[in-house]
């Protein structure tokens, strides 16, 4: 099996693994939750297209370490 049949096979166990672990682990539901929370507020409070990336590459990095 070569090329996008297998690139596909990958993408499909790597999203089956994130789901497993956003259903067993509590600390990445809670990450993910605030994270979902800190960008509804910024929304409401019309931050600048800068601090836009900031917040979310903050909550990426939270969740990512």
């Amino acid at each position: 099996m070569s090329g996008p049949k297998r690139l596909i096979k990958s993408f499909v166990y790597a999203f089956r693994g994130l789901n497993k672990t956003f259903r067993e682990e509590q600390n990445l539901q809670i990450q993910l939750v605030v994270g979902i929370i800190i960008i509804i507020i910024a929304f409401v409070l019309g931050i600048k297209p800068i601090e836009w990336c900031l917040i979310i590459f903050a909550v990426f990095l939270v969740i990512l370490l």
